[in-house]
């Protein structure tokens, strides 16, 4: 009869390879967002300086454009769960011992 031990050591370890992939993949990203990154700096290096003021005034402008979105959904979100935290109150303490009442 075989021991526990042996049968343990027979399988292969699935996790090796999975981490491996996860570090490729990683990888990939990072070199793909480098070469992106690379070729914005090349074209920006490229331009006159007025047009590199515009560039950076509009990158400048999107950016605080972005940031403001992100907020105002936040916002929005704080604000839903606040009235959801009302109406389960309003709920729990006048709608549900009403019903029990009956």
């Amino acid at each position: 009869m075989d021991s526990p031990d042996k049968f343990d050591q027979e399988q292969p370890s699935t996790s090796v390879p999975v981490e491996l992939m996860e570090e490729e993949t990683a990888t990939k990203h990072k070199d793909a967002l480098t070469e992106v990154f690379t070729a914005i700096k090349t074209w920006y290096g490229g331009l006159s300086s007025p047009v590199k003021l515009a560039v950076g005034v509009l990158a400048f402008l999107g950016l605080i454009s972005l940031v403001t979105a992100i907020l105002r959904l936040v916002a929005t979100l704080f604000s839903i769960l606040i009235l959801a935290g009302i109406g389960y109150g309003v709920y729990r303490f006048l709608i549900a011992p009403q019903s029990q009442s009956r």
